[in-house]
């Protein structure tokens, strides 16, 4: 991105009329001018070629950030396909590193990441320390509810060995509702928390993914800390209804669905609900780690949701819970 700039100021200053801008123009084939050939094959380079050249924004989605897809898109749209791998370069912002990353990326789908060595395997460590507290008495016959609590609604999915029981949305508040002081007041706050708990289903095991750290300087530091609030009130209702019959609220960090599920691209998570369809492709055999039995109603509900990425996050996190479930009660025989 630097040398994009430098050769535009470069020719720029040669004019005796130059005056500064702000914006640099749209530098073609920058590989070229770094003599940078792309580290894949013939016929990788093709395969990505044919998928940068027809994937829509949202098949994107399911392997770059929602960013990266934009641009790519647009790019195309204004300059026509593009004829050679290396022209991602050209894209604002996208160094060599980020360009290989991508084509990787593109290269590989669930299924080949996990029969890979490294693969699920690998990742199973990292289960045990970043799933807490430590799962005890799990049965091949328990139920687990993946819970997504945000500001307005909790998000849920039920499910056991291999059916998925009920997913949905809860509203705390209309969907137009503002979020203030007022509505989040602890009295305010406690009944509504306490009417949408009452329609939770119960489960033997009960987990969410853990709100990401506030940050110094954070421009989300009101929003996660109005989503942190709303997390304690309906975690420590539901502990009380006793609903869940370990009588514990499992947190796991984010990485784990980041790497069970290689939804993290740099600093940024893909989006869950584009990609969920591939993963449940990708796990259609009994016997695949993430296999989710789904009716045709349950996905049609899940399209008409407003909510859906959330829905999915929350099934995620059911299906991560389980993997690490299965494996302990595998480990204990």
């Amino acid at each position: 991105m630097f040398l994009k700039y430098a050769l535009n100021f470069a020719v720029k200053c040669t004019s005796p009329h130059y005056t500064p801008v702000r914006n640099a123009a749209f530098v073609r084939d920058v590989y070229k001018m770094i003599n940078y050939t792309a580290p894949f094959s013939l016929s990788e380079k093709e395969l990505i070629l044919q998928k940068l050249n027809s994937y829509s924004a949202k098949e994107f989605e399911a392997h770059i950030t929602k960013i990266a897809a934009r641009k790519i898109v647009e790019h195309r749209s204004k300059n026509g396909n593009f004829e050679k791998v290396e022209q991602l370069l050209d894209l604002d912002k996208i160094e060599t590193v980020t360009l290989e990353k991508y084509c990787r990326f593109l290269l590989r789908d669930l299924s080949e990441i996990q029969s890979t060595t490294g693969g699920i395997n690998q990742v199973l460590k990292y289960l045990s320390k970043d799933i807490k507290p430590h799962i005890r008495e799990y049965k091949p016959s328990s139920t687990i509810l993946g819970l997504k609590v945000n500001v307005n609604t909790v998000s849920y999915a039920l499910i056991n060995n291999r059916d998925l029981l009920d997913w949905g949305t809860l509203n705390l508040a209309d969907e137009n509702a503002k979020i203030n002081s007022n509505s989040l007041a602890h009295n305010v706050l406690f009944f509504k928390t306490q009417e949408l708990v009452k329609t939770l289903p119960e489960a033997d095991f009960c987990v969410e993914e853990e709100t990401l750290k506030v940050l110094a300087r954070d421009s989300y530091m009101v929003l996660k800390f109005n989503i942190m609030k709303t997390k304690a009130y309906v975690d420590c209702i539901l502990h009380q209804t006793g609903n869940i019959k370990s009588n514990v609220i499992h947190h796991m960090q984010p990485r784990v669905l980041d790497k069970l599920f290689e939804l993290n691209v740099g600093n940024e998570r893909v989006s869950m609900s584009v990609k969920f369809p591939q993963i449940m492709k990708d796990n259609f055999e009994e016997d695949a780690p993430f296999f989710l039995n789904i009716s045709s109603q349950q996905m049609s509900d899940l399209k008409e949701s407003n909510s859906r990425e959330f829905i999915v996050g929350a099934c995620l996190q059911a299906l991560a819970f389980r993997l690490a479930a299965q494996t302990k009660l595998k480990k204990d025989e």
